[in-house]
């Protein structure tokens, strides 16, 4: 059920963020999951003109990462958050 729940969740994102930008709600997407389901939606976001940066804990999420307009690895802000 939890992954059942989890591809949901996926899916919600993605249609809105494609919906989003079709619809012109934004100029710049910034992604953060590794997860490669969400190429396609990637792909549509930049047909209608919209760029995509991919934040990611590299080297994971390389086949989104490419699919990116650029990306940037969130282990280099690791020590730059603050903890509570």
């Amino acid at each position: 059920m939890e992954g059942t729940t989890e591809k949901g969740l996926d899916i919600l994102l993605a249609t809105d963020m494609v919906r989003m930008g079709l619809e012109d709600g934004f100029d710049l997407s910034v992604l953060v999951t590794n997860d490669s389901d969400f190429v396609p939606a990637v792909k549509t976001i930049q047909s209608g003109l919209k760029r995509v940066i991919h934040a990611r804990f590299a080297p994971s999420g390389a086949a989104l990462a490419a699919a990116s307009d650029s990306w940037f690895d969130l282990a280099r802000l690791r020590s730059d958050i603050p903890k509570r």
